[in-house]
């Protein structure tokens, strides 16, 4: 797991795998909002991310209201998942979101990777090139914050 932003392209990439727990993702956040977030955000779950219930999901929400205050008129917000089952949990995620009065920022939910750099205005090597820059070894759980 790792999150990345590039400052002169205003977006954060929140990159998920087998390394990245529920306290990492929230930890990411909190850290995130604290530093600053981004108009454009990619929180992208690949294929082998751990699972995360329903009931788990509700405790992003306080988080992802704080940034109400942060993040300016139209960001935009994309959740891309590598799997049908965490698909799912976007969508119930986007439901959840709804409830934020006054968030700034719209949410969608892809399974393409190409379709949400679309919706982002990303160039397409962005995302794997970050990735692949990025390559977190075996037994690596610590995530580290890079800031261009």
């Amino acid at each position: 797991m790792f999150v990345r932003t590039l400052v002169d392209r205003d977006f954060t990439l929140f990159y998920f795998d087998r390394h990245g727990s529920l306290a990492d993702l929230v930890e990411a956040v909190r850290i995130y909002l604290d530093r600053g977030p981004t108009l454009k955000e990619l929180f992208y779950f690949d294929t082998d991310a751990q699972f995360i219930t329903p009931v788990q999901m509700r405790q992003i929400i306080p988080f992802a209201s704080r940034a109400v205050a942060l993040r300016g008129q139209g960001a935009r917000t994309a959740l891309l998942y590598g799997r049908d089952s965490l698909y799912g949990l976007g969508r119930i995620y986007k439901v959840l979101e709804t409830r934020i009065a006054r968030r700034p920022w719209t949410t969608e939910v892809f399974k393409d990777l190409g379709k949400a750099n679309a919706w982002l205005d990303i160039p397409p090597p962005l995302v794997p090139d970050l990735i692949a820059a990025h390559n977190v070894p075996a037994g690596w759980t610590a995530f580290p914050f890079g800031r261009d």
